[in-house]
């Protein structure tokens, strides 16, 4: 589970970087790629591959996680808030940013459910559903947390929902911030992260 959140959040700082790229913003795309590298390389420390690696497999992990690898997970953890933040800080302080998505290509929350939107594309159109919750599978029943829904189903929405913006947990490590006019949290996979470090020998497991 501790995996498959960083792969979420490697997966979703691409995400963010290429929306902003695509919109005009591209240092936020190198900013993100950099924190991405960060997990490749506790990825590197578990299984010894960065990218395409074997690491979980049906039934476990392939390994128990290095100290080295908790540690390093540990670190990312404290020092990606402030990377974050400059994230924040450049998106909200960029008027061409901001309207180039603010109202764009809104989408009803009933087009949504007809042309089969999922995550947060879905989530963005005022519908609450995320499979760790509606359909939890590891330990996500586990943990309680709160999914986050807009009614605008416009891409400022939908960036508010995707990419690191996604839920909040009571026990973050971090507080809420907002992109604009959207009061958003830091993802799932933050508060995820800790849970599971001090849990590792219940879920890090030789199989």
């Amino acid at each position: 589970m501790m995996i498959a959140e960083l792969a979420r959040i490697a997966s979703h700082l691409v995400a963010l970087g290429s929306f902003a790229m695509d919109v005009g913003a591209l240092t936020v795309f190198l900013w993100t790629l950099r924190e991405r590298e960060k997990i490749l390389d506790i990825w590197d420390i578990l299984c010894g591959a960065r990218f395409t690696n074997s690491y979980t497999r049906i039934g476990g992990v392939a390994n128990d996680a290095q100290p080295e690898a908790l540690a390093k997970a540990k670190w990312f953890i404290d020092q990606f808030e402030p990377s974050l933040v400059d994230v924040e800080n450049l998106l909200n302080t960029n008027r061409i940013f901001i309207e180039r998505v603010d109202g764009v290509g809104a989408i009803s929350k009933e087009d949504a459910i007809d042309l089969g939107f999922c995550g947060p594309n879905l989530r963005a159109c005022g519908v609450e559903f995320d499979l760790r919750r509606n359909a939890p599978y590891l330990c996500y029943d586990d943990i309680d947390f709160k999914i986050p829904t807009y009614t605008e189903g416009d891409c400022l929405a939908r960036l508010s929902c995707q990419g690191i913006f996604l839920q909040y947990f009571p026990f973050t490590l971090f507080k809420g911030w907002k992109i604009n006019k959207y009061e958003v949290h830091l993802a799932v996979c933050l508060a995820v992260l800790p849970f599971l470090i001090h849990r590792n020998n219940e879920f890090c497991h030789i199989v």
